[in-house]
């Protein structure tokens, strides 16, 4: 928690300097518009398989590289989760940790921005069953899915931004040789840094 309160306190002490740099809407410099944007949220599953449970936390680091107003490119690590405990004291987890790339599409306004992207990568994913004493199992699988979303965004500064997103992403995932639909709603916060 001070480490997150830590890194809050020296993004404020760099607003000053943010009044010399580019506006979010607008390109300028040699090269692209670079960027690093927080998400924390939830991640709401959406297929049967993952019936059992429910949402929990969904948080992540993105970073992205803009090379006209309107188009920029991104890479992403995060964290998702879905769990529940039963009245009988079983619980179920699962839980992924994606590495994906992403193109976005962007329309800015004058204080404000909307972007729509999507993209594909890597999500490793674990999923376990406690509670049941000897027949608590385990297992883990790396598997390829995609993603569709988008965000509107407003302007704190020349360089800071706050928004909201929702994501949807397409997961298959092979738990013990049974494919489970690991698939879900992010519905997130964002902070942005540009740079």
């Amino acid at each position: 928690m001070r480490s997150l309160v830590a890194s809050f306190a020296a993004l404020a002490l760099a607003v000053p300097a943010a009044a010399r740099a580019q506006p979010v809407s607008t390109m300028g410099g040699a090269g692209p518009d670079t960027y690093l944007e927080l998400h924390l949220g939830a991640f709401v599953p959406q297929s049967s398989d993952l019936d059992a449970l429910d949402p929990n936390v969904d948080l992540g680091l993105t970073f992205g590289a803009r090379f006209t107003q309107n188009l920029s490119a991104e890479i992403e690590t995060g964290y998702y989760r879905a769990s529940a405990t039963e009245s009988s004291g079983v619980k179920g987890v699962m839980d992924a940790i994606p590495i994906v790339a992403s193109l976005r599409f962007r329309y800015p306004l004058k204080v404000a921005e909307l972007s729509a992207f999507g993209g594909g990568g890597i999500h490793f994913a674990h999923t376990s069953t406690s509670g049941l004493g000897a027949f608590d199992s385990s297992a883990s699988d790396t598997a390829f899915g995609y993603h569709l979303g988008g965000e509107a965004a407003f302007m704190l500064s020349p360089t800071m931004r706050v928004g909201f997103e929702v994501r949807r992403t397409f997961v298959n995932a092979s738990f013990d040789g049974a494919d489970t639909d690991i698939g879900g709603l992010r519905l997130a916060a964002t902070l942005g840094y540009h740079f």
